[in-house]
């Protein structure tokens, strides 16, 4: 099987943290054959997306873990599978390799599809699941934002299409620099802002859960000892396992990931309410290998071998 890997280069990679290098190691074990390449060396021409790419080989074992071939233009079309392992922010050059991608897939088995990467950006397609929602208001009208705050008075505010927490700020009754915050905020972007009713029940931590082809396989919580996210060596990590609300959940979610072609997916949820859903590259898998005893990365490279043995 030819794989390639739309990431970033692997020197800025991590052993034992990047999620790629994991699956890139379990695609070896299998005698795949594997590409790496950056969204910047995509191209386009006559109808034909190819890559700059190279042959990448991973032993996170080994203190010098990663080897790489010559570069070389790689035809996408010709990969049996592609996985869309760059890292936000969800900008135009994000975008834009995208459009560049979806014009594969009806040749090539995305992780994930790019279409629908695009239109369900993970800080919006939870309101496509209303129910499971805490009040959320997404715009730049300051007078929508003062009602709001005025509503709800505790709000996290946060930037609608960056990652791993960046730019999140709590915003707390009687604060005088909340007008001075949000208008830093605004002139820091031209997108509208999110607000979100702070949960208190942040206090007992959130829950990640890892979906496979639409099945939610495995969960944690995370919990913070000193109140922050920013680090994640100040975080308790422990198995758990769904409750029936979360559970109802994830089957309403998976079935929607199945037909979207959303064949790798993270979500978090504080308390009963859905606050992320992560398509682009979920992290973290590695920690569930560890807390369960079970390789999710081969789980999830024996599921794409059973879809592309049925498409055939």
């Amino acid at each position: 099987m030819k794989v390639a890997f739309q990431m970033e280069p692997l020197t800025e990679s991590e052993k034992g943290f990047t999620n790629s290098l994991f699956f890139i190691e379990e695609a070896q074990k299998r005698s795949y054959d594997v590409w790496q390449y950056a969204p910047e060396e995509l191209s386009l021409s006559n109808n034909d997306v190819h890559a700059t790419a190279r042959r990448v080989w991973v032993d996170q074992s080994k203190k010098d873990y990663y080897r790489l071939g010559e570069d070389e233009t790689l035809m996408l079309g010709e990969m049996d599978v592609i996985f869309m392992r760059n890292h936000p922010p969800f900008d135009m050059k994000y975008l834009s390799a995208t459009y560049m991608l979806e014009r594969l897939r009806e040749k090539v088995l995305f992780v994930n599809d790019p279409y629908w990467v695009r239109n369900c950006p993970e800080k919006l397609f939870p309101f496509e699941f209303p129910e499971f929602m805490p009040p959320t208001l997404i715009t730049r009208d300051k007078k929508e934002i003062a009602k709001f705050l005025e509503k709800h008075g505790d709000v996290i505010l946060k930037p609608p299409y960056d990652y791993y927490g960046h730019g999140v700020m709590r915003l707390q009754p009687g604060d005088e620099n909340i007008e001075a915050i949000i208008g830093y905020m605004l002139k820091q972007t031209i997108y509208p802002l999110v607000f979100q009713k702070y949960l208190k029940e942040i206090k007992n931590g959130r829950i990640r859960v890892f979906f496979i082809d639409g099945e939610p396989v495995t969960a944690r919580k995370i919990e913070y000892i000193d109140g922050t996210k920013d680090n994640s060596e100040n975080w308790i990590q422990t198995r758990h396992s769904l409750s029936n609300h979360e559970k109802e959940m994830a089957q309403k979610l998976g079935i929607v990931f199945i037909e979207r072609g959303l064949f790798h997916v993270g979500i978090d949820i504080i308390g009963k309410y859905l606050i992320e859903i992560n398509t682009t590259c979920p992290g973290g898998m590695q920690v569930h290998n560890a807390l369960d005893g079970v390789n999710y990365h081969a789980r999830l490279w024996d599921a794409i071998e059973k879809r592309r043995n049925k498409s055939r």
